[in-house]
């Protein structure tokens, strides 16, 4: 016979001491280690599922359903209580704020007491606690519009008016224009020969789609056909604007004489003076801000006749200044504009001939 045990005085511990895990386990969040932002086509979003409770080894393989109507595998095991995979943009694929709109099974993932995800349930804390509610993570695939033609400020344009495009200010002049909210701004200047481009400069439109660009580094004197592209926040490049062409001189004209004909003149008389001035380089002078004076009579109206001629005219008109044959014509405050709005010295170089006496009482 065996020897009898005494459990008469055995410590009885609760069966409650003991817990029971008959919970399968389920989703509860939707996250990412991805940072909030703007992503394009190609690349990789992390999409995370958190469990409430750990998971067995292996986890198992859930698939997420995502809004853009793309799914991702989540098979990589944290060896915890989350289940990842990785995301990659498709090419047509949009979503302003991505979220997963469905979770199926693929191989249960079962927690340490072997419990198994099932169906029901897998989609019930999503509303709450989605990957919209956790991130912001935008999905955009569409090229930005080309941005609008490019115009150069109104502040910069110092030529005949404000929409001529020719500027004197070759450092700090500034162009502008409109674009897709937020998009970053490429300037290039297109040779229209070679079609080849010179990178100018980047900047960034505001909240509204509005930009402007300074050149603070200056612009060498010649003529620019200034494009400008667009690429959006998730990087997707749209094609360029139409040109804008500016033309940038520094260079003031120079005037080297001023002559009228030996004659008599009188009260009435329109007079034409002969304006000397240094080769214009084919860009003729802004007639409307021809200035200065021949004997008191103001000077206008200036014509090119070639590269280093120009005419403008006075009237004689009563109560002016009488000046005997051979006398000094007084020239005064004598300047001329380049179309770029670049003025000239002045002259003040009297003008003396043998029969040009004006009558003007």
């Amino acid at each position: 016979q065996g020897n009898a045990v005494d459990l008469s005085h055995a410590a009885l511990v609760p069966l409650a001491a003991y817990p029971v895990d008959s919970l399968n386990p389920h989703v509860t969040a939707i996250t990412s280690v991805t940072e909030d932002g703007w992503y394009k086509a190609g690349t990789e979003i992390n999409i995370s599922a958190v469990f409430n409770e750990a998971l067995a080894a292996d986890g198992g393989v859930i698939t997420a359903v995502l809004n853009t109507g793309e799914s991702v595998i989540l098979n990589q095991w944290d060896q915890d209580n989350t289940l990842s995979g990785t995301y990659v943009v498709g090419a047509s694929s949009n979503s302003v704020d991505l979220a997963v709109t469905k979770i199926t099974i693929d191989t249960a993932p079962q927690d340490l007491a072997g419990n198994a995800m099932t169906e029901a349930g897998e989609t019930h804390q999503l509303a709450l606690t989605n990957l919209d509610v956790n991130r912001a993570i935008v999905v955009d695939t569409i090229a930005p519009l080309a941005p609008s033609k490019p115009d150069l400020d109104t502040f910069s344009d110092t030529g005949l008016g404000n929409a001529d495009n020719h500027t004197k200010i070759a450092v700090n002049t500034s162009v502008s224009g409109t674009a897709e909210a937020g998009a970053k701004i490429t300037l290039v200047d297109e040779d229209p020969d070679t079609l080849s481009r010179t990178l100018l400069g980047e900047t960034q439109a505001d909240e509204n789609g509005h930009w402007s660009f300074v050149f603070t580094e200056g612009l060498d004197d010649g003529s620019y056909d200034i494009r400008a592209s667009a690429t959006d926040r998730a990087g997707n490049e749209g094609p360029f604007s139409e040109a804008l062409r500016i033309s940038i001189d520094t260079i003031k004209p120079t005037v080297t004489g001023i002559s009228i004909p030996d004659a008599p003149m009188k009260v009435g008389d329109v007079v034409v003076a002969t304006i000397g001035v240094e080769d214009d380089q084919g860009d003729p002078f802004n007639f409307y801000n021809v200035q200065g004076t021949v004997n008191g009579f103001a000077l206008g109206n200036l014509t090119r006749v070639n590269a280093t001629t120009y005419n403008a005219t006075f009237t004689v008109t009563e109560g002016g200044n009488d000046v005997a044959a051979g006398g000094s014509i007084a020239v005064e405050g004598l300047t001329v504009d380049d179309s770029a709005g670049n003025r000239s010295d002045v002259v003040t170089t009297a003008i003396a001939q043998a029969s040009d006496a004006i009558d003007a009482n």
